[in-house]
């Protein structure tokens, strides 16, 4: 869905920067929660302490 914003964006020119830099944050935001939920195992995670 993100990425399917950002190119109606831009097909309409009505792209900018911010919204360039919100987009990279928020992809950066979903790799970060796929990793911490453990979805993507090649990434590097680090096992939480079991009590």
């Amino acid at each position: 869905m993100i990425i399917w914003i950002l190119v109606e964006t831009v097909m309409i020119q009505g792209f900018s920067w911010l919204q360039g830099i919100l987009f990279t944050k928020g992809v950066l935001e979903l790799v970060l929660i796929l990793v911490l939920l453990g979805v993507v195992p090649w990434l590097p995670r680090r096992e939480l302490d079991k009590m």
